[in-house]
């Protein structure tokens, strides 16, 4: 299955009958400089250890091909990857995995050219929440660029009018404090490589997670990467939509134990409100 043409291919599920038997839901993305077959296992254990419900990964290194086979016998997780068009997918693929519990909720799942997955859930309730998983290029290539920031900002307009709860993360690629530069400059002006992250930060409801919990200063820049001179930057973000900042409790960041050169971060939520979970009581009655 070729996600990149993928609509609409999962029927609506009957969201009535659904329950949780968590109270809370994790949210992380880690960018896994490729996903070999000795990573996989890998990424697995630390999804089952650290209790994460939705990942979004950066960088797989897999063909279509290869990543439709993924987590395909699995029943704990169901998987969604895009990679680019034909056989060399170095530096790209992007997905999203989700926990069986949680992917009884998806309604609709689209890849885009191997940089970007965008997952929707539907619960009841009418609540809708549209996950999308980004992997930015690390180059300076306008016209892809320019393309791929257009089309995740058009994911995000789509989904809020149609009043869907967001949560957008992955690996950018636009140095944080860079762009605090920037800004600061008379005349700032984003450049085409910041309009992503000019958009979140002066949109009126997307907030940055990690800045919801932690104060980023020099002393503690929070950085996300290590490049190989031994450089380190921030470039991997969670930002959600505001109607779910009072559902967070947490949102941190962590080595994973597989090897890559960047930090995991991740968020926590209630879901009760998200997910429209029936209280004790009620389910008392029910049994």
């Amino acid at each position: 299955m070729n996600v990149n043409n993928n609509n609409n291919l999962i029927p609506p599920p009957n969201v009535s009958t659904f329950s949780i038997n968590t109270s809370s839901l994790k949210v992380a993305t880690t960018n896994l400089k490729s996903l070999k077959s000795d990573k996989q296992q890998y990424l697995l254990d630390m999804l089952e250890n650290q209790n994460i419900h939705i990942c979004g990964v950066s960088e797989t290194w897999r063909t279509q091909r290869e990543s439709d086979l993924l987590y395909k016998n699995d029943n704990r997780y169901q998987a969604f990857f895009t990679a680019p068009p034909g056989d060399q997918a170095k530096g790209s693929g992007t997905g999203i995995i989700v926990s069986a519990e949680y992917a009884r909720f998806i309604q609709d799942h689209k890849g885009f050219k191997g940089r970007v997955m965008k997952v929707d859930f539907f619960m009841r309730g009418n609540i809708k929440l549209r996950v999308i998983q980004i992997y930015g290029y690390p180059g300076y290539n306008k016209k892809d660029i320019t393309e791929l920031w257009d089309h995740v900002i058009k994911l995000i307009k789509d989904a809020q009018q149609r009043h869907y709860k967001l949560i957008i993360m992955g690996d950018f690629n636009i140095n944080y404090h860079k762009f605090l530069k920037s800004q600061r400059k008379p005349n700032y002006k984003p450049s085409y490589k910041q309009k992503l992250l000019h958009f979140l930060t002066y949109s009126d409801n997307l907030v940055d997670t990690i800045l919801l919990y932690h104060d980023i200063t020099n002393d503690n820049p929070y950085n996300t990467h290590k490049n190989n001179s031994g450089h380190h930057t921030r470039i991997d973000y969670i930002w959600i939509s505001q109607d779910l900042v009072s559902d967070t409790y947490t949102s941190d960041q962590f080595n994973p134990q597989y090897s890559t050169d960047h930090m995991v971060v991740y968020v926590e939520f209630w879901t009760n409100n998200i997910f429209k979970l029936p209280s004790h009581a009620k389910q008392r009655q029910r049994n």
